[in-house]
């Protein structure tokens, strides 16, 4: 077993300090970072939590909200929740795609009990027509999965390795959310010089490499400038993971893809841009001088405790 497995098995071990917050208190940091990385408000966070039978369903319910076309979709899915709903009605509920669950697994020693569910997004990520059929309990650990290794950056293989040796997933996400919480501080920019107009600059991620996304919205009031195409509005710019390539800001893991059409990243717009009034969308056409300022060295706006 690696060193690193060794060290996170003694943390898990460890005692909780007296005076750390509740899991599910406005304190809490594990509520702080699923409210951050699932664009919702720790309140609603809290709401869902305390009445949920799994922590891992606070999860399910907010990943599934986070990846809806529809807004606002969080206390529907908990509704639905507590009323025994399945996650197969839940999927269809917010028109998610179970493909978006998929990882790469390739090289990795699958758990038995996730085995059968990769294979199955593996067949409907290659044809989509293909009869997809998730239990629920597997779908809450995949989401577990994904939020280990798409937001806490945390090694595939040692998240199998850990589960494999009978640590269930909310107990790795509690404590890998302990080790290593988001922090919420300012961005590193509020405004950026655009064309002599002053743009609103927000920040989803502060780590790197990183990227600026242009956020349009036909919504004149509360924009920066006119686009290009007429009746549409520049509302600002939003920092996430990505780089640039030739020119173009391609976030980490949507390679090759509109994002213009992603629900989750027309979620973050209109999170970060009110004045989208729930009609933004993210483009990856960035303006030289926005460019500039994402390839710049900048001082850390968030520390990982």
């Amino acid at each position: 077993m690696r060193l690193a497995t060794l060290l996170f098995i003694l943390l898990l071990a460890l005692p909780a300090h007296a005076d750390q917050p509740d899991l599910w208190s406005n304190d809490s940091p594990y509520v702080k970072t699923l409210a951050h990385y699932y664009l919702s408000d720790p309140v609603k966070v809290i709401t869902v939590a305390q009445s949920m039978r799994a922590p891992l369903d606070v999860h399910g319910v907010f990943y599934l909200a986070s990846h809806s076309a529809r807004s606002e979709m969080e206390m529907e899915l908990w509704r639905m929740r507590l009323g025994n709903a399945t996650y197969e009605q839940m999927l269809a509920a917010t028109n998610v795609d179970p493909a978006s669950l998929f990882i790469d697994v390739s090289g990795a020693a699958l758990p038995v009990d996730l085995q059968r569910a990769y294979r199955q997004l593996d067949e409907h990520r290659k044809n989509p027509a293909y009869a997809i059929v998730l239990y629920n309990e597997e779908v809450m650990r995949l989401i577990g999965v994904k939020f280990l290794v798409s937001d806490m950056r945390m090694p595939l293989k040692q998240v199998f390795t850990l589960m494999s040796d009978g640590q269930p997933v909310e107990t790795i996400i509690q404590a890998a959310v302990s080790a290593n919480p988001w922090v919420a501080t300012p961005p590193p920019a509020t405004a950026v010089q655009v064309n002599g107009v002053a743009a609103p600059v927000a920040a989803y991620f502060f780590g790197e490499p990183h990227v600026y996304l242009t956020v349009y919205s036909p919504n004149r009031a509360g924009s920066a400038y006119p686009a290009l195409t007429p009746g549409v509005y520049v509302m600002g710019f939003l920092r996430v993971e990505g780089s640039y390539v030739k020119g173009a800001a391609v976030p980490a893991a949507y390679a090759g893809q509109d994002i213009g059409s992603t629900p989750w990243f027309k979620n973050m717009c209109n999170l970060y841009f009110p004045a989208c009034k729930k009609q933004g969308w993210a483009g990856n056409d960035v303006p030289a001088a926005v460019q500039q300022l994402g390839r710049r060295s900048q001082p850390a706006a968030a520390r990982r405790l």
